[in-house]
């Protein structure tokens, strides 16, 4: 995944998520957010599948209780590798 740093808004071009999605900022939204592009849904809302919401929740756990967490802007490649030396 190729990571595209956009200064005027502050943001990356993709996101890749815990669940296995990626995440695309929505430029067509009013809300400066980014949505998945396997289930449409916008990152951390309501409207999240409850599976994606609950490895957002552990991973954000994990961190909180000294791990490493998961990096959104990492590239996929890295993440795989970091969840196997875990």
């Amino acid at each position: 995944m190729k990571k595209v740093y956009y200064p005027d808004l502050g943001k990356y071009d993709a996101m890749s998520l815990p669940c296995g999605g990626t995440a695309y900022y929505d430029y067509e939204s009013s809300t400066h957010s980014y949505r998945c592009a396997k289930c449409f849904a916008v990152v951390g809302s309501i409207g999240m599948p409850k599976q994606c919401n609950e490895e957002m929740i552990k991973w954000d756990n994990w961190e909180k209780m000294g791990g490493k967490g998961w990096d959104y802007f990492a590239e996929v490649e890295d993440i795989y590798e970091d969840v196997n030396n875990v």
